[in-house]
């Protein structure tokens, strides 16, 4: 078990790509304009791991806070998850995003798939 915690710890995360482009920085330019990061933060940091300094306290660019947030009625699941109502989901990394249909082979998002692009999934956000 201590060598696949280890394992999951030290994978590396997706490397940015193509921040230099006109194009994706415009896209940046929206993001935040747009305010999504009040949920999908910009960075994060890491905490100290003991024995595993290389790790400590890295700046990651997930595009996530990792916490639970409301989505609104139309992506609400109709049922109780725990303590959560059925429109609280977790906020998705989006670190990689551009790569879903080459790994995934298809362009489907939100938690059940329902969005067939980023548009869409962007347009299903109501909370």
């Amino acid at each position: 078990m201590n060598n696949l915690t280890l394992y999951l710890q030290t994978l590396a995360t997706t490397a940015r790509r193509n921040f230099d482009n006109t194009q994706v920085q415009a896209g940046y330019t929206l993001f935040i304009h747009a305010k999504c990061t009040s949920c999908h933060a910009l960075t994060l940091q890491t905490a100290t791991i003991a024995g595993i300094f290389r790790l400590s306290n890295q700046k990651i660019r997930l595009s996530t806070e990792l916490l639970i947030n409301n989505m609104g009625a139309r992506l609400n699941a109709n049922r109780p998850n725990f303590d959560t109502y059925g429109g609280d989901w977790l906020t998705a990394p989006l670190l990689g995003i551009g790569l879903n249909q080459l790994v995934n082979s298809n362009t489907f998002y939100l938690h059940d798939g329902r969005a067939r692009n980023l548009t869409e999934a962007i347009l299903w956000h109501d909370g």
